[in-house]
């Protein structure tokens, strides 16, 4: 419990730091840093983290390409195996 606390804080500062450091008059993350964020977690093998991260990536209004799309939905494929959900990581592939 306390790893997954730590790892959900660390999630909300990465992406405050994201929204921070964004282009000024904007408040959106660039969705390219937001999956290279997203791939650091899984190396470090904090899944519930990236999970958050590639939710942001994938909402309808952050501007993300085809190919940025296919990306996040593939690393959240293996969010969700790690997490022993089958049948949605097939959904997500």
């Amino acid at each position: 419990m306390r790893t997954w606390l730590r790892g959900m804080a660390v999630a909300g500062i990465v992406l405050a730091g994201l929204a921070v450091t964004a282009a000024p008059g904007t408040a959106q993350v660039p969705v390219r840093r937001l999956l290279e964020a997203a791939k650091q977690y899984l190396l470090d093998l904090q899944p519930d983290s990236a999970g958050l991260v590639l939710q942001t990536a994938l909402e309808a209004g952050s501007g993300a390409s085809a190919a940025e799309r296919a990306w996040a939905y593939s690393l959240m494929a293996l969010v969700r195996l790690e997490a022993a959900d089958r049948s949605g990581a097939q959904t997500m592939f």
